[in-house]
This record gives C-alpha cells, sequence and structure tokens, in this order.
C-alpha cells in the first residue's frame, strides 16, 4: 500500500480517487487533504509539493495529487481527499459561470482560496514589425503556444478587445515544441505565450539574439477587457525583464488555488493562513521556481468570477486584503 510522507507527496491519478485506497476507512489518524496538482513535470505539481511539505501538520496531512490538469481538476475537485485543486483563472470562472469550454459542466460549488501567483499573456513580434500595440497584428500570422484550448480562446478575446475580428487574424493553436520554432522560422509573425514573468522560453529566445518585441496592450482595450472578462488582472512587463524590453502593458491570468463550498470555514481559514506565513513563503522561494511571484497583496487579484471562501474570506478581513 501507498504511504504518505511529509516529505514526499503522493503521486496518482484521478482513476485512483475512487479506488480502495481511498476508502473512509482506509486510514486513521491525522485529517487527510489532498491537492489536485498536474503532471509530475508541471509547475502546479511542483506548487502542491512545496505546500503539502509547508502545510503538513501533526494534525492534518497535506498531499499533493497528480493530475491530467487544471480541466479535469475543477470537475474532481470536493471528491474524497481531492479537497483542494489548482487551476487557471479563466477555466474557474468558465466552470463556476457554465459557460465557454464549461458549457454543459458548470460547478457553482467552487470556491476560491487564493490566486496563487500569475501568469503574464506574452504577446511576442518580430522586431522589425515595431507594432504599438495589438491592433497592429491585423493581417498578421499569429501562434499560440497552446497548452489547452483556454489559451487560444483568451488569445482572441485579446484580439477583439483591439478592434479585431476573425476575418483580420487567424490565430493558431500550436504545440510548445512547435510554436517558437515558427516564429524564428518566419513562419508566424507573432506568438502568444502565456508564462510567469522571466519565463524560460521567452528568456532563452532572448539570449538567443533573436529580435522580437513584446506587444503591448493599449490601455483602454486592456480595461475592456478585463471588465468583460473579470478572471484578466492587469498586469506588466517590467524594464528589462527579457534584458533590453521596456515596461509593457499586459494581462495576467492566475493560478488559483480551489476549494468547494462543503469544506469547513475553519480547515480553509487555516490553508489560506498558512499559505500566507513567513516560513511558507521560506520555503516556496527554496523549492519552487515561481516563488518569487507568489505575493499575498496579489492573493485576490483577477479573481472576480469565483467567488472566496467564507474561511479565506475570513483570513483576507483579517489582513485587511479586499477582493
Amino acid at each position: 500500500m501507498a504511504s504518505f510522507n511529509r516529505r514526499s507527496a503522493i503521486r496518482i491519478g484521478l482513476g485512483g480517487l475512487s479506488g480502495a485506497l481511498f476508502s473512509s476507512n482506509a486510514y486513521s489518524g491525522p485529517q487527510q487533504i489532498g491537492i489536485l496538482t498536474g503532471p509530475v513535470t508541471g509547475s502546479y505539481y511542483s506548487l502542491g509539493r512545496v505546500l503539502a511539505n509547508a502545510l503538513t501538520t501533526q494534525n492534518r496531512l497535506i498531499s499533493a495529487i497528480s493530475s491530467n490538469g487544471a480541466f479535469s481538476n475543477v470537475g474532481h475537485v470536493g471528491a474524497l481527499l481531492a479537497d483542494t485543486a489548482f487551476c487557471q483563472a479563466d477555466l474557474a470562472f468558465w466552470a463556476y459561470t457554465g459557460t465557454e469550454l464549461f458549457s454543459t459542466l458548470k460547478n457553482a460549488d467552487l470556491r476560491l482560496i487564493a490566486n496563487c501567483y500569475t501568469e503574464t499573456v506574452h504577446i511576442l513580434c518580430r522586431k522589425a514589425l515595431n507594432l504599438a500595440d495589438a491592433s497592429g497584428l491585423k493581417g498578421r500570422k499569429v501562434a499560440v503556444y497552446a497548452t489547452n484550448d483556454g489559451e487560444l480562446r483568451n488569445a482572441i478575446l485579446i484580439l477583439a478587445a483591439h478592434g479585431l475580428k476573425p476575418s483580420d487574424v487567424t490565430p493558431q493553436a500550436m504545440a510548445p515544441s512547435v510554436c517558437i520554432q515558427q516564429f524564428v522560422s518566419g513562419a508566424v509573425d507573432a506568438v502568444f505565450i502565456t508564462a510567469a514573468q522571466r519565463s524560460k522560453e521567452v528568456t532563452a529566445l532572448a539570449k538567443s539574439g533573436f529580435a522580437f518585441n513584446l506587444v503591448p496592450l493599449d490601455a483602454s482595450a486592456r480595461e475592456h477587457l478585463i471588465k468583460t472578462s473579470p478572471y484578466f488582472s492587469s498586469d506588466v512587463v517590467g524594464a528589462d525583464t527579457y534584458f533590453t524590453s521596456p515596461p509593457v502593458l499586459a494581462v495576467g491570468i492566475g493560478c488559483q488555488w480551489l476549494t468547494t463550498t462543503d469544506r469547513a470555514e475553519d480547515l480553509v481559514f487555516d490553508l489560506t493562513t498558512g499559505l500566507w506565513n513567513d516560513q511558507t513563503r521560506i520555503e516556496l522561494l527554496a523549492g519552487f521556481p515561481n516563488g518569487q511571484a507568489v505575493i499575498k497583496e496579489r492573493a485576490t487579484q483577477g479573481t472576480d468570477g469565483v467567488p472566496l471562501h467564507l474561511g479565506a474570506q475570513r483570513y483576507y478581513k483579517q489582513e485587511g486584503i479586499s477582493k
């Protein structure tokens, strides 16, 4: 039988959640809380391992559970030992409202613990184009570095906010391994990449000497986009993040930590408190590649879609952090 260990979070597929291993009588002792993450090679699993280690106590055992990723997580959160889950803010919003990719899979029981960190929607274009903002992509060949259908949908929304119709530009979703190759070869003029700032893909491209610019969003278009799609948050790619770029207006999409309405208020309050304490931050900086991006002051940014769980709400009210 697999064992739980404070220093090594259990790795299972979602199918195992309904198996005999996780029957209600399988374990006694500490309360066991699961975090659905993603594939074991991904950033969500890495984050889950750090939090599982940091938040486990003598009376509560937290486990990072590998899964097929955010899309499946929102459908399984709330199951036995799947008390919480990580998910992109856009997918969480669509699942909660029963829209877009989740028009037949609405989950109104979703509740928010925190926006853990924000991934920036980078728009790269060939430097020779020298675009003032995203409206300049009209008539250009555009690729989307896509790991799920949501990233393509968001690119379309960003273009639409800049007045571009489907006939003006049709972004194509491409596998990550293909997307950058197509950009460098000249097959496409621009690329959308959603990733934490100092993304390894964008950094590697900058270090290679390939000439590109980051395309800023028009300020009014960005404001409209956030108003109509509230899972987006205001973001800026800082000066010199990629060696030579000035500050660039952008939007971000959060990595959200979710639970469901039936999880106890005191439990979620304790998890939220543990997430944002000083010791957890030390462990995140040491053990999670995007640890510097996990910032308490951004915990409720870009979260107007899914309501806060009452336990999380109590913590943020106590800390003077409003949603």
